[in-house]
């Protein structure tokens, strides 16, 4: 049986975690490593300094990591490591692949999060992006070994859950940056229902306006997903700084089931078909629009929802997209190398 190890932050419905379980559905014996430094699992204090001294000194941050990670995977006989911890430093990397045949990196973040670009400077066998504007030049002009790969859905995770919602509204669930909050307030303004959910505003950035509409509640896991399909609709607020990638909420909150109504980019439409499993929006107008249909129309947007579920759990989920990645990097899911 083919072994890999995943380095990367664990909690969850995480990202790491979603690999994880999309190996063991393709029969991948999967071992998590954790994250490259000190995480929140082991407390605030022990995170913030390690990122204080990592900061200050990347030759110390670079020991930590080989002293945390070394051991774990020397003498495991894994068949491949898949990172997705954009902190790992390019010297561990090499020294990890003194140990493991293949490592391969999966970026799933805007491009603005690529910090130290140690996925450009390490020797990793494969580099994973959903962003064609960061894939294509890296592959192209500097010659390294980057590919498209999309995000998913995880069907233990994200699924179909049956929900009687009573007081329907356009749901949001993520982070709140000034983008976002903007466009929130505007359409409360513009009397659209609005609940939120999610990691509380920043504090340099309370909106008093939106306050009383977020629930104070983070969600995850089928928690999520019920929310998803109880909404009117649910509202992809695409970073700014997100080019042509799709992020993951378009992927969750479809196989939920949920009405999505999200901004266009290219390579929307090689996921789903716009207006029939997606309702995509260019302008404010358009958007309060879609979102009063979605209201007014609570069956007819359910059947774009359960359109888009039957989509996404068919050709988006993770042992779709590692199924493709294990591939490229030519691993064999019954026996390695």
């Amino acid at each position: 049986m083919t072994r890999i190890a995943v380095i990367g932050p664990s909690y969850p419905d995480s990202f790491a975690d979603n690999i994880a379980d999309g190996l063991g559905g393709l029969g991948i014996h999967t071992t998590m490593l954790g994250s490259a430094r000190p995480d929140l699992a082991r407390g605030y204090r022990a995170a913030a300094l390690a990122g204080d001294l990592a900061f200050r000194s990347a030759a110390f941050d670079e020991r930590v990591q080989r002293r945390r990670l070394l051991p774990m995977v020397a003498g495991e006989g894994f068949d491949g490591v898949i990172v997705v911890d954009s902190l790992l430093a390019p010297g561990v990397v090499a020294d990890l692949k003194q140990h493991v045949p293949v490592a391969a990196f999966w970026f799933p973040d805007a491009v603005m999060n690529i910090g130290r670009q140690t996925m450009i400077q390490a020797p990793y066998d494969a580099v994973f992006s959903k962003e064609p504007a960061f894939v294509d030049p890296c592959r192209d002009l500097i010659g390294l070994p980057f590919h498209y790969l999309a995000e998913a859905c995880n069907p233990r995770h994200h699924r179909v859950e049956r929900v009687v919602e009573d007081d329907p509204a356009v749901v949001v669930v993520g982070n709140y940056y000034p983008y976002r909050i903007r466009l929130l307030e505007r359409l409360h303004r513009a009397g659209v229902p609005l609940r939120l959910y999610g990691n509380p505003f920043p504090r340099w950035h309370r909106s008093r306006e939106l306050q009383a509409l977020h629930t104070g509640r983070y969600i995850a896991g089928l928690e999520k997903s019920r929310v998803f399909r109880g909404a009117a609709a649910v509202l992809n607020v695409v970073h700014p700084s997100e080019i042509d990638g799709l992020n993951c909420r378009l992927f969750e909150a479809a196989a939920a089931g949920g009405t999505v109504l999200t901004e266009p980019r290219s390579k929307l439409e090689t996921c789903f078909a716009p207006g029939d499993e997606v309702l995509v929006f260019s302008t404010f107008d358009e958007l309060v629009d879609q979102a009063r249909w979605c209201l007014d129309h609570p069956d007819e947007a359910q059947a774009v929802g359960d359109r888009a579920a039957a989509r996404a759990l068919a050709e988006h989920t993770y042992e779709v997209r590692l199924a493709e990645l294990l591939d490229v990097v030519g691993l064999d899911r019954a026996g390695g190398v």
